[in-house]
């Protein structure tokens, strides 16, 4: 009998042993997909700045050659948006002008036609 509990005790350890190596090998590899997820992550998080920066640099250019044309355009159409409703748009318009010379200076752009 207590060879038998022997045995089973012997047995038993050394399916804790096993156990105990499985769960480390799954410890090592979580770590490692922690960390590839940590600079994948890292890395989107710079492509997406320095994605941004180029946009935001190629937009200000734009406007710092056409940011008059910009508002301008922005006011005619609201001036013809005024005339056909009777006046009746004219807070919608004029917001929209404004926010549109608000977004051209906040650019780098002259929100002022020349001359």
């Amino acid at each position: 009998m207590n060879d038998t509990f022997d045995q089973i005790k012997a047995k038993a350890a050394e399916l804790l042993g096993q156990a105990g190596e499985a769960a480390e090998g799954v410890k090592e590899k979580a770590a490692g997909l922690t960390g590839h997820a940590a600079e994948s992550a890292g890395g989107a998080k710079e492509t997406a700045a320095g994605a941004a920066e180029t946009a935001k640099s190629t937009l200000s250019g734009a406007v710092s050659e056409h940011g008059p044309k910009v508002t301008e355009a922005v006011k005619t159409a609201g001036d013809f948006v005024d005339e056909k409703t009777g006046g009746k748009s004219a807070p919608v318009t004029g917001a929209v002008a404004g926010a549109a010379e608000k977004a051209v200076e906040a650019l780098g752009g002259d929100s002022e036609p020349a001359g």
